[in-house]
């Protein structure tokens, strides 16, 4: 046997591990006010009376701490909590797929 074959291991340094450099979870930014040169403003493109509003202002009053807390820091930015279920608020009080789709598109 050579003196090869009976040496020890390589070095072997710990596996470093990502750690959180800022503990609180970070959220893609809300873009409904950014104005874009195709389609022009989502927020305007909305009437006032929409129920997508009154959707939207019940949920922003809505306390996420605690949800928003279990996200992590780590990785990419993720769609914030409170968008999300906003969203599935509004989905929720549309009857049908087609009709949420014809919303969407649809100044009604």
């Amino acid at each position: 046997m050579s003196d090869l074959a009976l040496s020890s291991a390589p070095d072997e340094r710990p596996i470093r591990r990502r750690t959180r450099r800022d503990p609180q979870p970070h959220f893609k930014p809300d873009t409904t006010g950014q104005l874009d040169a195709v389609g022009g403003c989502p927020s305007l493109q909305v009437p006032a009376d929409h129920l997508a509003w009154s959707v939207q202002r019940i949920v922003m009053r809505l306390d996420l701490s605690s949800v928003e807390s279990a996200y992590s820091s780590l990785g990419r930015h993720g769609h914030a909590p409170r968008r999300l279920l906003a969203v599935w608020v509004y989905a929720s009080l549309i009857p049908s797929a087609r009709t949420l789709a014809t919303r969407r598109t649809s100044r009604r």
